[in-house]
């Protein structure tokens, strides 16, 4: 052997024999774990009569959000049909390229996005950065010329997503379980061919968005390293002023579509069959929505939950099952997902059934009920470090009438539930008798 290399390799070895073993009252102390950060206070502040600021402290870095929100969403009567989508999120496509220019040069991040009930534009910046983002806001929502080359980018991007998700086993199977579940015209359905884009007017386009912008009840929000007072300054005269004549319907939910027990969908190329057991999942606002939370992480929440332990650990069926829940203020498919060899589908669909039908019967122990919500309290605080992640659940929870503290999977109700109330929730809500198999199989 190489005599330097013999001497590399040895020198660590002989150090760790030369240093003294620490006596007991030399060693050092285990560092202690740090503390989980305490969720910093939300204040709201009035902006104008028709406009409120969110001001979420948080000094630890020297970084700022802003989040201007609107009380137009995606389900509102003729938004999209009239490109409310474009006029939303590409106002910071102009021709030239010279608004997400400036936001580059500052290493600037732009977003605009819309959901239900509510339109969003993000900006995070430095907090030196703060005059020039606001600049650069103003500047943003007074553009009057959206980049046509950025339509036709955005319509081949649609065109080519679309042929992507008729070959993707799994996108054909959450299309059937939505036109399963809801008419055509319910403002949950998914859209039945690729999204066309509507208007591609400069002119149409930002008639559109000032008139979302200037929708009474809206907010300008900050989280981070600032102080209330230039919060303050930064949202005064952000915004166009509001119009109270400006109103907007949303479309109503239909009731929902009575299922088949079973439903096939036959797909080229492919040697596997995918599989969905769904039934409708509670709304958000559902007094049983806590343990139902509970009942579902138990049943396919985790890497030794029933269904992954009956599918994978135990039978080695498939590399992958769990339970799934779209969360929202309706009523919304939640199921179990899988897949298999097609050959073995008739086995893995029996597994998925029995499981459940065990699971409807017996319900949970005490240790899965402890082991579920020390999970949810442990998933509440991962989620609520960030100035980020505070201003993104406050806001969600503003444009929907929540309680500001409030959080989709908060672990308080939780804890308060006693093993007799989730498994009664389980008695009502998982009875296989509502659930709908659908099923991918090559065809």
């Amino acid at each position: 052997m190489n005599p330097l290399l013999l001497a590399t390799l040895l020198l660590p070895a002989l150090a760790e024999d030369a240093a003294p073993t620490p006596t007991p009252e030399t060693t050092p102390e285990p560092a202690a774990a740090p503390d989980i950060v305490a969720e910093a206070e939300v204040v709201l502040f009035e902006i104008d009569a028709h406009t409120t600021g969110v001001y979420i402290p948080d000094h630890r870095a020297p970084l700022v959000d802003v989040w201007v929100q609107v009380p137009v969403g995606q389900w509102d009567e003729g938004l999209m049909d009239s490109g409310g989508l474009e006029a939303w999120t590409n106002q910071f496509d102009d021709p030239a390229a010279t608004l997400r220019s400036r936001a580059d040069e500052r290493a600037m991040q732009l977003a605009a996005g819309l959901r239900t009930g509510r339109s969003i534009l993000y900006l995070g910046c430095l907090a030196e950065d703060l005059p020039e983002a606001k600049t650069l806001l103003g500047d943003i929502f007074a553009n009057r010329a959206y980049d046509e080359a950025q339509f036709k980018r955005d319509a081949k991007s649609n065109e080519k997503s679309w042929e992507l998700e008729q070959k993707d086993p799994a996108s054909v199977r959450d299309r059937a379980v939505m036109a399963l579940s809801f008419s055509e015209t319910d403002p949950r359905q998914l859209e039945p061919t690729p999204y066309a884009l509507p208007v591609r007017d400069s002119d149409t386009l930002a008639q559109l968005r000032d008139r979302m912008l200037q929708t009474p009840g809206r907010y300008v929000a900050f989280a981070g390293d600032l102080t209330i007072e230039q919060a303050r300054d930064f949202a005064t005269g952000l915004l166009p002023p509001a119009d109270p004549s400006i109103t907007w319907t949303e479309m109503p939910v239909e009731p929902l579509r009575e299922r088949p027990d079973r439903h096939v969908v036959p797909l080229a190329n492919t040697n596997q069959a995918y599989l969905d057991y769904f039934q409708m999942g509670p709304s958000t606002s559902d007094q049983h929505y806590p343990a139902w939370l509970v009942a579902q992480h138990v049943l396919g929440g985790h890497f030794f939950s029933r269904i992954s332990v009956a599918l994978r650990h135990d039978g080695g069926d498939t590399y992958s099952a769990s339970a799934y829940s779209n969360v929202d203020n309706t009523s919304t498919p939640a199921g179990i997902v899988t897949f298999t060899r097609a050959d073995n589908l008739d086995a893995t669909e029996k597994k998925v059934k029995d499981t459940l039908a065990t699971f409807h019967a017996e319900g949970i122990t005490a240790q899965e009920l402890d082991e579920a919500v020390r999970y949810f309290r442990g998933k509440a605080l991962m989620r609520t470090q960030t100035p980020e992640q505070l201003l993104t659940r406050t806001m969600y929870n503003l444009g929907n009438d929540k309680p500001l503290a409030w959080h989709v999977n908060d672990p308080a109700p939780m804890a308060q539930l006693t093993l007799e109330d989730v498994n009664a929730v389980i008695r009502e809500h998982f009875d296989p008798a509502d659930f709908t198999m659908v099923v991918v199989v090559p065809e």
